[in-house]
């Protein structure tokens, strides 16, 4: 006969997958270039990233590892997606909790992700490329490691020659005699090329002078003593340096005065470094003066100081004068920032003092610089005050360690103290530190408030009722200078607590109570019930006693708490048929604004046949009748 044979499938999970190269690639890596000093780039192709699941529609998470060099920037990344690190190794790509999102959105949210690099992290000429690993989590399993690869394209970045911050250099002959002055060249401090140290240099020196002076290439074991005739303006080339022979050639020109007597003018140097693919230039020069024996002075009108607001626009903030006591020349003066604020500028040549950045009164109210006026051979220096000028712009600020909430009891009295505002301002003018406050609340709950607005303080301006009104209360206070729509706010939130401040009352109360002679010890015959307005469940609680006259017999209790009237000894209507009982109630927490209340309750102990006949004699009467 014929036999059903039923065949179960279970469903296993499949793992997502991740294709950086997008539709039609089958290994679904990626191959991106990055160039030199460029933008950021993609790290997913062009035709964008695809995640999938056969088993889900979203995602946990995707995995991305972090690259040896450079790093994955989420820049361009909508929202509910963040990039969130993982570890040292890791970061992961996840949409906020709570968010609805598709495994499509996920592939847009990869390829919303950059690459970036320094160009200092890519310039040892080993690093081609670096890898970045995703994998998607769908809760259960990880995807394979899908890998974009970033190529590095460079470019070739000029040689620098790096001048020390005076690129001229004075000196004064006081004697008509030869002499070997240091040459201007020697304040080149350096040079480097971006691209590597192992490039062969090409040097250049071109030099031009007045005819009477040479310079001259000081002895060494590499380089033979090279003089350079400057009358006709020979052009010295020196090739196949490294970087630190360059260097080094360039401390070693000498400048050699041969005239009768101190040659005045200007003598220049321009050096001409090439890497074979491009070049750099810089120039110093030599400026011979006769005797020079009086010190520049700054010219002013005391105090040597200005003043700027703060936040004012970076610009030229004062001019430096200054004069020079040699009459029988005309000296080049320059001026330098000998210390004091990075934020400040100083123009060599004409003296003016600029500022680089916007100043802050609230981190120095005063900057004093030390300026230095130079006729390149004798300076004076001088202290100079910048004073900065506040201005409102800094808004109130709210203490964010303050409690901001606060409780209290509805018993409290009309102008309490409910609240004290705990603000700041940054400013440092106390006219700008001035602040003003105002209350907000909803309509319901702004007339329990009354706002002292000099000092924020906020007391109670109706009274409270736990048990009839709000148990809970909130506002808004703002804080904000005067005539300035700088402003913070902070709420604040009240509750209200209970307390015992209604007394309880008898609810519907039986007077008269029938109980069977033969109830047993602990029934409850009747139940006395209680009303109180406290809303609070401990404060309605009641406290039931019994008022018994000392010779009655305890046959009843009542329970404190519930009011249930319970039997504790045997009942016996022949020897008592009915038993008044003089119920009190008063409030449990024992208030002392509440009276003991009490109420009279009868109890009819109603017979039962719970006793056997028996037979006395027959009088004589009745005998003689029979």
């Amino acid at each position: 006969s014929p036999h059903m044979i039923r065949i179960l499938f279970n469903s296993v999970n499949d793992p997502p997958t991740v294709d950086l190269s997008g539709p039609g690639d089958s290994d679904g890596n990626a191959d991106v270039q990055y160039i030199e000093d460029g933008p950021q780039v993609q790290l997913t192709s062009a035709s964008g990233a695809v995640v999938s699941d056969a088993d889900n529609t979203t995602l946990d998470h995707i995995l991305i590892s972090k690259p040896a060099i450079g790093r994955v920037v989420a820049n361009s990344l909508l929202p509910p997606f963040v990039l969130n690190t993982l570890n040292s190794t890791h970061r992961q790509l996840s949409a906020a909790a709570g968010s609805s999102v598709t495994l499509a959105d996920f592939s847009m949210a990869l390829d919303s992700l950059r690459f970036e690099v320094a160009e200092e992290e890519i310039r040892p000429l080993s690093v081609l490329s670096v890898q970045v690993g995703v994998s998607a989590y769908d809760g259960i399993a990880y995807s394979g490691i899908a890998t974009s690869t970033v190529n590095f394209i460079r470019v070739n970045d000029p040689p620098q020659l790096r001048l020390s911050p005076q690129a001229q250099f004075s000196a004064n002959l006081s004697e008509r005699a030869a002499s070997t002055i240091e040459s201007p060249i020697s304040s080149l401090s350096s040079a480097i090329d971006p691209d590597s140290g192992v490039f062969s240099l090409s040097l250049a020196l071109h030099i031009r002078s007045d005819g009477f002076d040479e310079y001259l290439l000081l002895p060494s074991p590499a380089f033979p003593v090279v003089t350079i005739n400057t009358s006709s303006a020979l052009l010295l080339t020196i090739e196949n340096l490294s970087l630190n022979e360059t260097a080094w050639l360039l401390d070693r020109v000498r400048y050699v005065n041969k005239a009768p007597e101190p040659s005045v003018g200007e003598h220049e140097v321009t050096v001409v470094l090439s890497d074979g693919n491009s070049n750099s230039t810089a120039s110093a020069g030599l400026y011979i003066t006769a005797l020079n024996d009086n010190a520049p002075q700054f010219v002013y009108t005391a105090p040597f100081a200005t003043s700027v607001m703060e936040n004012a626009v970076p610009d030229s903030l004062y001019t430096f004068r200054a004069t020079d006591g040699d009459t029988n020349m005309i000296p080049t003066l320059t001026f330098a920032l000998v210390s004091g604020s990075a934020q400040f500028a100083l123009d060599p040549i004409t003296g003016v003092l600029s500022m680089n950045n916007s100043l802050d009164a609230e981190t120095s109210q005063a900057v004093v610089l030390t300026v230095e006026v130079s006729d390149s051979l004798l300076s004076t220096r001088e202290n100079f005050t910048v004073n900065v000028i506040d201005v409102n712009d800094n808004a109130p600020e709210f203490d964010d360690t303050a409690d901001y909430t606060v409780n209290v009891t509805e018993s409290i009295p009309i102008g309490q103290l409910l609240f004290r505002a705990q603000t700041s301002d940054a400013d440092v003018d106390p006219a700008n530190q001035h602040i003003e406050y105002a209350l907000t609340a909803p309509p319901s709950h702004a007339p329990f408030f009354r706002l002292d607005s000099t000092n924020g303080t906020v007391h109670l301006a109706m009274a409270l009722d736990y048990d009839k009104q709000f148990r809970q209360l909130e506002f808004i206070l703002t804080a904000r200078n005067p005539g300035s729509l700088l402003s913070a706010q902070q709420a604040v939130r009240m509750y209200v607590a209970d307390v015992d401040d209604n007394c309880p009352s008898f609810g519907p109360l039986v007077d008269v109570v029938d109980v069977l002679e033969n109830v047993t010890g602990g029934t409850a015959v009747v139940q006395i019930s209680s009303v109180d307005a406290d809303a609070s469940l401990h404060f309605k609680m009641p406290s039931f006693g019994l008022d018994q006259q000392p010779s009655s017999p305890a046959l009843f209790r009542i329970m404190s708490g519930m009011g249930s009237l319970v039997v504790v000894d045997t009942l016996d209507r022949e020897a008592l048929p009915r038993v008044l009982l003089n119920v009190t109630l008063t409030d449990s927490d024992a208030n002392a604004n509440c009276p003991i209340l009490s109420r009279l309750i009868t109890v009819n102990i109603l017979d039962v046949n719970d006793n056997s006949p028996s037979v006395s004699a027959v009088p004589q009467a009745m005998q003689e009748e029979q």
